[in-house]
């Protein structure tokens, strides 16, 4: 039986699609967070809500203030959180860093020795570059449609292509 070009077309996109962030792009930035999607505003007007972040991975001691990293923030029970370095320090063998979203009015808590809100091991990286609006449409489709959106798309696509596969006489 001879596969249809839409079946072949498929097949490439989900390949891509899926596969491309969830296991090329970690080895290949060296993070487990490759590409990040801001929700909120806390960084403007450097990033905006609905961009798409690049993430790459970094030694921890390399980062510096002004560097603006993605992290699980403690205290905002594990969330991913993207804020800029304002300062940094080691103590007992590990770096900590205190931490500022651009736009807000206060830095994060100090979570850590009373003067860090970011523990080296919370960090994911250090966004490489932003592209603007791409992350609207991943927002829209959570906020929205919830999870649930995308397990109905495939076998919504499965249908379709079988029904294109039916007129041909495949089925």
């Amino acid at each position: 039986m001879k596969l249809p070009i839409e079946m072949i077309l498929l097949v490439t996109l989900f390949v891509i699609v899926y596969a491309t962030p969830r296991y090329l792009l970690p080895q290949v930035l060296n993070t487990d967070v490759p590409l990040a999607v801001v929700e909120s505003g806390s960084m403007e007007p450097t990033i905006h809500a609905g961009d798409l972040l690049v993430v790459v991975g970094y030694n921890p001691a390399d980062i510096v203030e002004k560097d603006i990293i993605v992290f699980r923030a403690s205290f905002l029970n594990g969330s991913l959180t993207v804020h800029m370095v304002i300062s940094k320090g080691e103590e007992e063998g590990k770096i900590y860093y205190w931490t500022k979203g651009e736009a807000n009015v206060f830095p994060d808590p100090r979570i850590y020795k009373g003067r860090y809100s970011v523990v080296e091991t919370e960090v994911h990286g250090v966004v490489a570059c932003r592209i603007p609006l791409v992350g609207y449409l991943s927002l829209l489709v959570l906020r929205y449609f919830g999870i649930k959106f995308g397990l109905l798309l495939l076998p919504l696509l499965i249908l379709s292509f079988k029904k294109s596969l039916t007129r041909r006489g495949h089925f």
